[in-house]
């Protein structure tokens, strides 16, 4: 996706990757600038499968191994189990 790239492009120009130490990811129900703090599982929500395996895969956070922490809703019993399960499945 382009604007995964101009992001992390734009922050490594700006910041320096090497500067990012986690990225706190979570799928999102409320559109950008909604002002809503509503989080969904990975790639059921305004991010989706597309947006989350631009992320994952990038190449400045795989040469740099950035690390990720989930936060995603438990709505049922291994919820959590399921979307580290789909983070996988989307890592090339």
């Amino acid at each position: 996706m382009e604007s995964v790239d101009q992001v992390f492009t734009f922050f490594n120009k700006v910041i320096g990757i090497e500067r990012l130490k986690v990225i706190h990811a979570n799928d999102a129900r409320g559109e950008l600038g909604s002002n809503l703090d509503r989080h969904e599982h990975i790639g059921k929500g305004i991010l989706g499968e597309t947006g989350f395996r631009a992320i994952i895969n990038h190449p400045l956070i795989v040469k740099y191994d950035i690390p990720f922490i989930l936060e995603t809703p438990e709505n049922d019993e291994g919820d959590f189990i399921i979307n580290l399960a789909k983070m996988r499945e989307l890592a090339l």
